[in-house]
C-alpha cells in the first residue's frame, strides 16, 4: 500500500479574532502539521493578541482586488502549494480565484452563523465555481449550501469541529478547580462562554434566572465569559442591574482559562439565537458538563436532548427557566448527562476525527 500523500497546504482565513472559527483554524493548522503535512497559515490583517500560530503570514486586505489575487498567486507558487483550504467567503473568493489561476484545488469551509452569508450572490457563484469541495460545519449548514447556494450535494461534506478530549474530570479535580477560582461550593455554578452580542442569548439567560423562585435563584451563580463592544457590555451590565441579579451573576470578560472554568463549574448554558456549529458546546462536553442550549443551527448535532443536555426554543426565557430549574435541582441528572456528553464528544468530536475527515476530502479533490 502506498504511503499517504503529504500535502503543501495554504490554510487561509479572513480574520483571527475571538470565536470558534479562530480555534478551529488554529487546531486545523496544528493537527495537519502533526500529521507531517507542510502548512502555510495566512490571515488578512492582525490576529487577536492571544493567537499564536507558527509561521503565520499576514496579508493586506487594503490592496486592490487584483493586487490581492496576485499576492495569493505568488504565495501559492513560491511555497509549492498543492491545495488551498479557505475559511469564510472573503478568502474563498480571492484564494479560490488564485487557486484556479495556479491550477491547484480549493476546499472551502463555511463557518458563518449569519444566514445572509448563504444567500445566492455573484460572490457565492464564483466560490461555488472555484471550489473542488465545500465543507459545512453542521448538517444545518449543509442544507444551506445545497438548497440556498445551489452547490451540488456531491461536492458538499459535513466536518464537525473537533477538540482535545482528556479523561473525565473527577470529583476531586472539580473541587480543586473551584478552590483555585474561589468559587463557593455551596452554590450550583453555571458557566456561559460567548461574546456579549444579542445573538448569543445572554439576555435570555438573565431573564430566565430572574423569573426563578427565590430559593432556586439564590442557590445558583452564573458566570458569563466573553467580551463585546462598549454598547454590548453596557447592555448586559444594565440588564443584570435592572433584574437585581448582582449577587447571582458575574461578568468575567474575555478569559484565557476557559478550560479551568469548565472544570470548576457544574453546568454549561448558552441559549444562542443562531449558531453555525458551536465549538464551545463540544469543549463543555469534553469536560463532562451537561448543557442547556437552543435548538438552532448546528447545536442539535452536538447536544442530544434529555441525554447530554436540554434543548429549548430560542428567545424563550420561560422554557430556559424550566430547564435551569430542572438541572440545578438535580445533581445526579447533571452528572449522568455530563458523562454521556464526554463519551459523545470523545467518539464524534475529537480533533483527530476532524482532521481525518479533512484529509479524506483533500485526497478526493486532489485525485
Amino acid at each position: 500500500m502506498p504511503a499517504p500523500r503529504k500535502y503543501h497546504i495554504l490554510e487561509i482565513v479572513q480574520s483571527l479574532e475571538k470565536g470558534g472559527r479562530t480555534t478551529r483554524f488554529s487546531d486545523t493548522v496544528s493537527a495537519l502539521r502533526v500529521h507531517e503535512h507542510k502548512v502555510l497559515p495566512a490571515v488578512f490583517g492582525e490576529p487577536a493578541p492571544w493567537v499564536s500560530i507558527d509561521g503565520l503570514q499576514k496579508l493586506d486586505r487594503a490592496k486592490s482586488k487584483l493586487g490581492i489575487i496576485r499576492e495569493l498567486c505568488a504565495l501559492i507558487t513560491e511555497n509549492n502549494i498543492d491545495l488551498v483550504h479557505a475559511h469564510c467567503e472573503f478568502t474563498q473568493l480571492y484564494a479560490g480565484l488564485a487557486a484556479k489561476c495556479c491550477g491547484v484545488p480549493l476546499v472551502s469551509t463555511f463557518h458563518r452563523s449569519e444566514l445572509s452569508k448563504y444567500k445566492p450572490s455573484i460572490s457565492n457563484k464564483l466560490i461555488r465555481w472555484a471550489s473542488g469541495a465545500c465543507v459545512a460545519v453542521s448538517e444545518n449548514r449543509m442544507r444551506l449550501l445545497t438548497k440556498n447556494m445551489g452547490i451540488a450535494s456531491n461536492k458538499c461534506y459535513v466536518v464537525h469541529g473537533g477538540t482535545p478530549v482528556d479523561d473525565l474530570p473527577d470529583t476531586q479535580m472539580r473541587s480543586n478547580a473551584k478552590q483555585s477560582l474561589d468559587l463557593d461550593a455551596r452554590f450550583c455554578h453555571l458557566l456561559s462562554v460567548g461574546h456579549l452580542g444579542p445573538i448569543k442569548g445572554h439576555q435570555d439567560t438573565l431573564e430566565a434566572i430572574a423569573s426563578l423562585p427565590e430559593n432556586v435563584r439564590t442557590s445558583l451563580r452564573l458566570h458569563i465569559a466573553g467580551s463585546g463592544s462598549e454598547q454590548e457590555q453596557a447592555a448586559i451590565t444594565s440588564k443584570v442591574e435592572a433584574l437585581g441579579l448582582q449577587q447571582e451573576v458575574s461578568l468575567l470578560g474575555q478569559i484565557t482559562n476557559v478550560s479551568d472554568w469548565m472544570t470548576a463549574c457544574d453546568l454549561f448554558i448558552l441559549p444562542s439565537h443562531e449558531e453555525a456549529f458551536g465549538l464551545v458546546f463540544i469543549e463543555a462536553g469534553a469536560k463532562g458538563l451537561a448543557t442547556i442550549a437552543t435548538r438552532v443551527g448546528g447545536i442539535p448535532d452536538i447536544i442530544e436532548h434529555q441525554e447530554t443536555g436540554l434543548l429549548v426554543p430560542p428567545k424563550t426565557p420561560s422554557a430556559l427557566s424550566d430547564a435551569i430549574r430542572q438541572l440545578t435541582e438535580n445533581a445526579d441528572l447533571r452528572q449522568t448527562m455530563g458523562q454521556k456528553a464526554h463519551k459523545r464528544v470523545a467518539s464524534r468530536f475529537s480533533t483527530d476525527n476532524m482532521i481525518n475527515q479533512y484529509l479524506a476530502i483533500f485526497n478526493r479533490v486532489s485525485s
